[in-house]
């Protein structure tokens, strides 16, 4: 078959995170195809080694690079406007991404806000750039990558999980705005890939690995061309009347459970960074709170003032919160206490200023607080 009878030629592709195991491999199966593909990443050298193993794997491609950051507007426009040089743009496929594994307590915002950039942002700098050219050459496909994290909980990856559930909304969203302008959008769910990335990370550990295998009804883990064929068919014309839906292809770990992985996370982030939010620390804190509370006031008086009043209505919020947590109450009694905390704020809020306040106005609160708490206090300690 000649390069022209290639059912992809006179097509171009473009694909970020290109110079990476998924990046690649799907640059491979689309170039082999025919299409003219051009792989953008961060690094020069990562990418002249594969644009060359491209070459290898796929005779006669044409291959391009282009040095950009995925989640630089300006980086990914430059990139697209390249690889339509080459043909009739119609394959975009958005790669980069990545998550940080640590409890959840430990993020800050900035860690927050890195790793939803990090995927949905380039994720939807590749939807916004490349729909124009696609939409003006009559149509196109767009591939994200998400990840089985959007349909697993996995433990000390919660940020994760939000920005590949984040991206399949993405994907959701654009598939239906941009279906009139015959644009598809779709997505591939990589479960665990070995690559150059990690196979000197977790595929170095041979116990984790076990537990992902042990997760996996299909017995192991990926390569990049099990991803690779599924974005091959969601980008051509096979999937023509495909849109808007994301494939699975990860062995079947979502048929199971995520690996609990609590011991990469105490050997990256220490001890404490699980100890500190186990559900024994938490009881403790409560039952600090409860003690240092019945040991500095005296419930059933009238000498405290609305300001007391406040700061025992704070403690007690923050007490049901806990509460709540370690499921010593559940939520409908979480519910009628939360109604009680209510009215006792609306009363503090009401009273006069502290000097004003009389026995009949601060009996009710104490009375509301001192059920409230009583209740809770029962429960905290017969668990």
């Amino acid at each position: 078959m000649s390069d022209n009878d290639k059912v992809l030629s006179g097509q171009a592709a473009f694909i970020t995170g290109g110079g990476g195991g998924i990046g690649s491999g799907s640059a491979t199966w689309l170039a082999r195809d025919g299409a003219a593909v051009t792989i953008m990443g961060r690094t020069e050298s990562t990418l002249v080694e594969a644009k060359k193993q491209i070459e290898q794997d796929a005779p006669g491609a044409d291959v391009t690079y282009v040095v950009g950051d995925a989640s630089d507007a300006e980086s990914v426009k430059a990139g697209l406007d390249e690889a339509a040089k080459h043909g009739r743009l119609s394959m975009a496929v958005s790669v980069v991404g990545g998550g940080t594994m640590k409890p959840l307590l430990m993020f800050e915002p900035e860690d927050v806000m890195a790793d939803l950039q990090r995927n949905i942002l380039t994720a939807f700098l590749v939807v916004k750039y490349a729909t124009p050219h696609m939409a003006a050459g009559g149509g196109g496909s767009i591939v994200l990558i998400s990840s089985d994290v959007a349909r697993i909980a996995w433990p000390f990856l919660s940020i994760y999980n939000t920005s590949k559930f984040g991206v399949e909304g993405l994907m959701k969203g654009a598939a239906l705005e941009l279906a009139r302008h015959n644009v598809r959008v779709n997505a591939v769910r990589p479960g665990l890939v070995k690559t150059n990335t990690t196979k000197d990370g977790l595929f170095a550990n041979d116990a984790i690995i076990k537990q992902f295998i042990d997760e996996k009804p299909l017995g192991r883990t990926g390569v990049p061309d099990d991803i690779a064929a599924g974005v091959r068919y969601l980008a051509g014309p096979e999937s023509s009347w495909v849109t808007g839906q994301s494939i699975g292809i990860e062995g079947g770990n979502e048929l199971t459970k995520a690996p609990y992985l609590e011991s990469l996370v105490r050997k990256r982030w220490g001890d404490d960074a699980i100890d500190k939010w186990t559900d024994d620390a938490l009881r403790r804190e409560a039952r600090e709170w409860l003690q240092n509370a019945n040991g500095a006031w005296h419930f059933g008086t009238v000498s405290e003032t609305s300001t007391c009043h406040l700061f025992l209505f704070l403690q007690l919020r923050s007490l049901l919160s806990s509460a709540v947590r370690l499921n010593i109450v559940g939520p409908l009694e979480a519910q009628a206490l939360q109604h009680e905390l209510s009215s006792f704020a609306r009363q503090v809020l009401e009273c006069p200023v502290p000097e004003m306040v009389d026995a009949v106005q601060t009996a009710p609160l104490l009375e509301i607080w001192q059920g409230a708490h009583d209740r809770l206090y029962a429960r905290l300690f017969q668990s």
